[in-house]
């Protein structure tokens, strides 16, 4: 039986989880699923630019960049790469081909699907609950954030989780080619 403490603890964790959840999804996820914002268009500008076979050596040229953004519909104002490698946009590349707005909503929900296996590998290797672990994730203002512009960290922390699940289970090699693709983003 629990003592009163626990208790306590239990429905405030649940009272907390609640809001947390309910904030997401009534504030950050319907504002990130109507708006392109700081992050998203320019991995979607560099990563659609590459599916339809430009010229990537031009990406970094600002009046180029800003003009062929015009020609695809990005609705934002400017989009450029200088804070992002080339790679790191691969991530965006198979849904390219789709409208920027579209392929964003896409993102959210592969993004939230991630937190999936994310929280799995989590529990496996701390013990937690998973009450816990989504209580944790609820409370990232980081997660918002991602979520909100359209960010890639968290498929690079799923990365780098990954990495250390394997490696805790031997697969070295695994592990290795893990913590290189998520260094390469």
């Amino acid at each position: 039986m629990f003592s009163r403490q626990q208790r306590v603890v239990f429905w405030a964790e649940r009272a907390l989880l609640c809001i947390a959840v309910l904030y997401l999804c009534v504030h950050t996820l319907p504002k990130a699923w109507r708006t392109l914002n700081t992050d998203f268009p320019n991995y979607y500008m560099a990563a659609r630019l590459v599916h339809e076979g430009y010229d990537t050596s031009r990406m970094y040229e600002w009046t180029w960049m800003q003009r062929e953004k015009d020609h695809l519909g990005v609705d934002r104002r400017v989009v450029g790469l200088l804070p992002i490698t080339p790679f790191s946009t691969l991530a965006v590349w198979p849904i390219a081909g789709l409208n920027p707005l579209t392929a964003k909503r896409v993102w959210i929900v592969f993004n939230l699907l991630l937190l999936i296996p994310l929280a799995w590998m989590l529990r496996r290797m701390t013990g937690l609950s998973y009450s816990r672990i989504v209580l944790v994730f609820a409370l990232s203002f980081p997660l918002y954030r991602n979520l909100e512009y359209g960010q890639f960290y968290i498929l690079l922390m799923t990365m780098i989780v990954a990495a250390c699940w394997c490696w805790l289970r031997g697969w070295q090699v695994a592990a290795g080619a893990l913590v290189v693709v998520a260094a390469g983003c």
